[in-house]
């Protein structure tokens, strides 16, 4: 894999300017797409790398037509920066990083994971649910960013958010399915909550919290929806119990050696930023 130049290693540390209405909407709606966060040379740059990664970890075996829902939605890879180290620079940017820690209002903020998430053409819909389903976490301070390699139209399967939801339980315990996705649905709608689907320009870069419900469309277009996701959290997370089987094996995936009680603190959760005077 090509190395790193640096002009892209500065812009992977470069701070993000975020207004205090930005701040204030994402608290208020439970998600934000922010414009120009990354350049067009970069994301090309680190796609081209994604996406061999992708077609060589692929853990589908089945056809489309043949997968649940979970497998039919996209091919997930997880924790590329554990495996793959020229991707661990973009995984692990400060810029990033900054942001979720800006948007959470946290002293600083932890890797919980990243994934690759590609949908392939004619890839089902995501459905409803929210991230933190699946984490054992003891606070709702989890933020998900999410970047497409592409320019992204919501026919793609772009992110649809069902804003405000972040404190607002209309399903958190479905998983990702298509029961799921039918009696959220109808859980939205009968509360009123707006859903907003917009396009990504290419270095829009979206962020949510971990219990903001969204879904995506199927990819209805010719090409493969990419996108890289980094998942964040509080810097003083702790272990929660585990709700069920899924929690049990992210606790001991992505907190391993951390009990019930616990800062969510091992070697695969390194701090990524804190802020100026943290304690």
């Amino acid at each position: 894999m090509q190395d790193l130049p640096a002009r892209f290693r500065e812009e992977l540390d470069r701070p993000y300017s975020l207004s205090a209405e930005q701040i204030a909407a994402y608290r208020s709606d439970g998600f934000i797409r922010l414009p120009g966060v990354f350049s067009k040379e970069l994301l090309e740059f680190f796609a081209e790398q994604i996406t061999s990664i992708v077609s060589a970890e692929d853990p589908n075996v089945l056809p489309l037509e043949e997968r649940n829902a979970y497998a039919q939605a996209f091919i997930q890879i997880t924790n590329l920066w554990e495996r793959h180290e020229a991707i661990r620079p973009f995984s692990l940017n400060l810029r990033c990083a900054r942001i979720a820690n800006e948007l959470l209002g946290c002293e600083g903020v932890r890797m919980w994971h990243d994934q690759a998430l590609y949908k392939e053409t004619g890839g089902g819909a995501t459905p409803w649910h929210v991230d933190q389903f699946f984490w054992p976490m003891s606070s709702g301070l989890s933020i998900t960013a999410w970047i497409p390699l592409q320019a992204t139209s919501v026919e793609a399967g772009a992110l649809a958010f069902a804003v405000g939801t972040q404190e607002t339980d209309h399903g958190r315990r479905f998983g990702i399915s298509e029961r799921g996705e039918s009696e959220i649905a109808a859980s939205l709608s009968a509360a009123g909550i707006r859903v907003v689907a917009e396009p990504y320009e290419l270095g829009d870069v979206s962020f949510h919290y971990g219990f903001t419900f969204h879904r995506a469309d199927p990819n209805q277009t010719e090409e493969t929806r990419a996108a890289m996701t980094m998942i964040y959290m509080d810097r003083d997370m702790r272990v929660a119990e585990p709700a069920d089987a899924f929690q049990e094996y992210d606790q001991k995936r992505w907190a391993p050696g951390c009990a019930v009680g616990d800062p969510i603190a091992s070697p695969l959760n390194p701090i990524l930023y804190e802020r100026e005077g943290a304690k």
